[in-house]
């Protein structure tokens, strides 16, 4: 409930492109927690923060997706807009992670390999995220004064 707050308090301060970026990076970083415990520890149980940084980034994500779709919609059209939106990301997820699981499954990757391929991407996602937040605030502090 405090992570859904946050989320509320962010979308009216920052903007746009940054709450997207930090959600996708929030859920990349959440995938890396959960292959690097696999990866490195597997014995062991996993810690209490993995699954609270999961809630964390599915809670913002929803209240971002949801504040987003209401700003883009009438009255008349915010509940299609709304579930057309979050069940359209819902299902390219869940396709995507499905469609790379049935296609290394089809090539018989070894799980410690499926393991490293999902780290390796969602590093490059999470990199990404915090490259592009830099440049684009380089890019703002190294623009003239119109005044």
């Amino acid at each position: 409930m405090l992570a859904a707050l946050f989320a509320g308090i962010l979308y009216r301060t920052l903007p746009l492109v940054v709450l997207l970026g930090g959600a996708f990076g929030l859920f990349a970083l959440v995938q890396l927690s959960y292959m690097f415990h696999a990866l490195t520890m597997p014995q062991a149980p996993p810690t209490l923060g993995m699954p609270l940084l999961y809630a964390v980034a599915v809670s913002i994500y929803t209240v971002l997706n949801f504040a987003i779709w209401a700003d883009f919609s009438t009255p008349a059209t915010i509940a299609r807009n709304a579930a057309l939106g979050v069940g359209v990301a819902g299902w390219l997820a869940t396709f995507a992670a499905t469609a790379l699981s049935i296609w290394w499954a089809a090539i018989e990757l070894p799980f410690a390999a499926h393991l490293r391929a999902v780290a390796a991407i969602s590093f490059f996602l999470f990199s990404s995220c915090v490259v592009l937040f830099l440049f684009r605030n380089r890019q703002r502090f190294h623009q003239t004064d119109p005044q």
